[in-house]
């Protein structure tokens, strides 16, 4: 018989493998007794059945543990296996298995790394989930249908029922007799358990701004159905199937109370009164600063940037060009024989041979002595005077 899950107590896996199926039981340990909590098997298919013994044992951990993921996540569980070399299996070396058998290990490592070997018989419950196969189901023919009409017109809950307004009953003849049997009318819009769970359902997911998207809904929206409470027991259903209340995520959060709670009348107001005065918003202030060279208006050839997408090795200028005339904000240049006008923010100013040389006899002629030049003295940044040498004049002009 199966048990309500203890948080606090240790959890194993048993699994096992035959050669029509797999099996699995989830156990938690109270009192030194292993307890179920959950059953799992299916059967193998055809291309399954050819797999060796370590494969197949394999495939049944790697099922296990996808069907029971939803208990085993996050918590400490052991393996239990009756095939000793799947114990080892994680610990052997790269390329050993498969593809597959790695993927397999792969996702049951993610999970626990404690995988032990137990004796064949002492993993009855796993061993006879895998033999486990149905291929026909026969329906009873002792139904003792007179016991029946008797049964329910002694049925307090019965008769309860057939008057209220609910639930529409429907008398059925019994087959060879002349008495009936109440039963409810099948209809779709009825009021039935599984009916009302789908249009409550339904009226959550489209309660979301985008129902096409249920699947990612889904989780919470069930967590809030398993959390409410019914009226008529008085309990959620989570408390029916686990003993105890779910945590939920607001739960985990501790709470803070306001010092002074707000009027719900005069908060709608004045948020109304706000959002209905207009909002000025003065332009940004611009505090970009540009450089612009003092000698600018005297550039004879200019570097041009090249904006814009450039290849992987592209220089970042191109040129020189000559500048045909000169304004402010842009100068207009010659590139290639066409006329264009380029911003004075795009442009770099460009040192042809010809003033390179001129520099140079300058040089020469004040390291000389020739330079008619004055000396000029200048100031420092801290306020003393300096008079520069003749060598350095033609730099400080």
């Amino acid at each position: 018989m199966l048990v309500f899950p203890r948080p606090d107590a240790p959890l194993a896996l048993s699994v096992d493998a035959s050669d029509v199926g797999i099996g699995g039981v989830l156990q938690q340990l109270v009192d030194n007794t292993w307890q179920p909590l959950a059953f799992f098997s299916r059967r193998l298919q055809h291309a399954e059945t050819k797999y060796s013994t370590f494969s197949r044992e394999l495939l049944a951990a790697y099922c296990a543990v996808k069907h029971f993921r939803y208990m085993l996540e996050g918590s400490t569980f052991t393996l239990f296996t009756d095939h000793k070399p799947l114990s080892h299996a994680l610990l052997a070396k790269p390329g050993k298995h498969s593809p597959r058998e790695a993927h397999h290990l792969d996702f049951i490592s993610q999970f626990t790394a404690d995988i032990k070997y137990i004796r064949g018989k002492e993993n009855v419950v796993a061993d006879a989930l895998s033999r486990m196969h149905i291929d026909a189901i026969q329906a009873i023919d002792e139904i003792d249908l007179h016991q029946i009409t008797i049964d329910q017109r002694d049925d307090e809950e019965l008769n309860r029922l057939r008057h209220s307004e609910n639930l529409t009953f429907k008398q059925v003849p019994v087959p060879c007799s002349n008495e009936t049997i109440w039963t409810t009318s099948y209809h779709l819009a009825a009021n039935g358990m599984i009916e009302h769970l789908h249009r409550q359902l339904k009226a959550a997911i489209r309660a979301h701004s985008d129902p096409n998207r249920w699947t990612e809904y889904l989780p919470f929206i069930l967590l809030g159905i398993r959390s409410t409470i019914k009226a008529d027991i008085g309990f959620t259903p989570a408390e029916m199937i686990y003993g105890t209340t779910l945590t939920l995520p607001g739960q985990m959060v501790a709470p803070t109370t306001p010092t002074r709670m707000p009027d719900p009348t005069s908060y709608t107001s004045r948020v109304r009164e706000y959002l209905a005065k207009p909002f000025n918003v003065a332009p940004r202030t611009q505090n970009t600063r540009t450089h612009v060279p003092k000698d600018i208006q005297s550039w004879t050839h200019v570097f041009v940037r090249n904006d814009g997408g450039t290849a992987r090795l592209q220089t970042p200028y191109s040129g020189p060009f000559k500048v045909l005339k000169r304004y402010s904000k842009f100068f207009v240049i010659d590139i290639d024989g066409r006329r264009d006008s380029v911003s004075v923010d795009r442009l770099k100013k460009a040192i042809l041979d010809d003033d390179l040389a001129r520099k140079r006899t300058q040089n020469t002629a004040v390291q000389n002595g020739n330079c008619d030049s004055p000396v000029i003295t200048t100031s420092t940044k801290s306020g003393r005077l300096v008079q520069r040498p003749h060598r350095f004049a033609v730099y400080t002009q």
